[in-house]
C-alpha cells in the first residue's frame, strides 16, 4: 500500500515552513519556549480542525492497522474522535504550560516542563490503552 500524506504531516510541514519563512523575513529570534508555544499552538489548531471537519487526525493512522472493511465502522470512528480529543487536550495543556513559562516569572521552570512531559506521556499512553479496552474495533 502506498503511503498517503496525513493531515498532521502536511500541517506540520506547512507549519515549519511558515515559521522558517517568517523568521527569515522578519529576522525574528525566539526562545525555545517561544518556539515550542508556536509549534504546540499550531499543532493544537491542526488537531482541532481535523475534529471540526469530521476527519480526526488519528483515523488515518488507525486505518493503517485495521482491515479496510472496518474503516467506516462506527466504533473505529468514535474511538478516533476520543483519541484525537485526548491529543487536543494534551496540546492545550502544553500551550497553557508554555504560556505560564513565558509570562509567570515566579513559576519554577520544572513545573512547566513536568506539565508538558506529563501531557505528552498521558496522550501517548491513552492512545495505546484506549483501543485495547475491549469495546473498540479489533484487528482481524
Amino acid at each position: 500500500m502506498r503511503h498517503a500524506p496525513k493531515i498532521l504531516e502536511i500541517g506540520t510541514a506547512l507549519l515549519f515552513a511558515g515559521l522558517a519563512i517568517y523568521a527569515i523575513e522578519e529576522g525574528q529570534s525566539w526562545s525555545v519556549i517561544g518556539i515550542r508555544l508556536r509549534v504546540d499552538a499550531s499543532l493544537l489548531l491542526i488537531v482541532l480542525i481535523s475534529l471540526m471537519v469530521g476527519r480526526p487526525f488519528t483515523l488515518q493512522y488507525a486505518r493503517e492497522s485495521v482491515p479496510s472493511s472496518l474503516w467506516q465502522s462506527p466504533q473505529l470512528i468514535h474511538a478516533n474522535y476520543v483519541i484525537t480529543g485526548a491529543w487536543s487536550l494534551a496540546f492545550a495543556v502544553m500551550v497553557i504550560a508554555e504560556l505560564a513559562l513565558l509570562y509567570v516569572t515566579n513559576l519554577p521552570r520544572q513545573v512547566g516542563v513536568i506539565t508538558i512531559v506529563l501531557a505528552l506521556v498521558g496522550a501517548f499512553k491513552f492512545t495505546s490503552w484506549y483501543p485495547q479496552r475491549g469495546d473498540s474495533v479489533q484487528e482481524s
